[in-house]
């Protein structure tokens, strides 16, 4: 009886074993619209083609596309994307992470090639987003010309109005630059200062 139940053990610790190890090839996650959780490899930079990604379950790698994956993390998980709504659109578009929390912080890079003298260059606009308690995100700061600064100050402003300590901090200064906005978000969502 005692070599039964030692087997057994054994058994259960290799089957645990080998369901951790199957687990740390893939560095990757993706959640569906549905909700589930899948680990997965993604391969960020195909030669042809969409983002993909591949879990053990997979016999090849499918499309990494807003109206299948809700959210994604890559990197060992340091890097967060997920779909959402840009003011009233109905087409949801990835967006990265910045901060997470009550509100949430997105940055979308568009880029455009111009084409001067026989060189290519890629300019890059970098656009940050907000949300509070949805996936439909106000466009609030870019790094390219915008116009309306007031109104958009306006909207950041709405968004602290529940939490008195940092909505009064934020009227106190006048700060709207991309490192300040950033840390207002982190403070009300955290309580703390962004540590550099």
């Amino acid at each position: 009886m005692k070599t039964l139940i030692t087997k057994a053990i054994v058994l259960i610790g290799i089957v645990l074993t080998l369901n951790v190890k199957a687990q740390e090839q893939y560095r990757d996650l993706v959640i569906t619209q549905k909700g589930d959780s899948i680990r997965c490899n993604i391969n960020l930079f195909p030669a042809v083609g969409a983002i993909k990604y591949k879990s053990a379950a997979m016999i090849s790698p499918e499309k990494i596309e807003p109206g299948k994956i809700k959210e994604y993390f890559t990197s060992g998980f340091k890097v967060n994307v997920r779909a959402v709504y840009i003011d009233s659109s109905k087409k949801p578009v990835y967006m990265m992470f910045v901060e997470k929390g009550k509100i949430n912080l997105f940055e979308r890079a568009d880029g455009c090639s111009i084409c001067a003298g026989g060189t290519e260059t890629t300019v890059s606009n970098d656009n940050w987003y907000i949300a509070k308690g949805s996936d439909h995100v106000t466009a609030f700061k870019s790094a390219g010309i915008t116009f309306d600064k007031q109104k958009r100050k306006k909207i950041f402003a709405q968004m602290l109005k529940d939490n008195s300590i940092v909505y009064n901090k934020y009227l106190a200064g006048d700060k709207f630059g991309f490192s300040d906005l950033r840390n207002f978000v982190h403070l009300y969502n955290t309580g703390e200062p962004l540590k550099n």
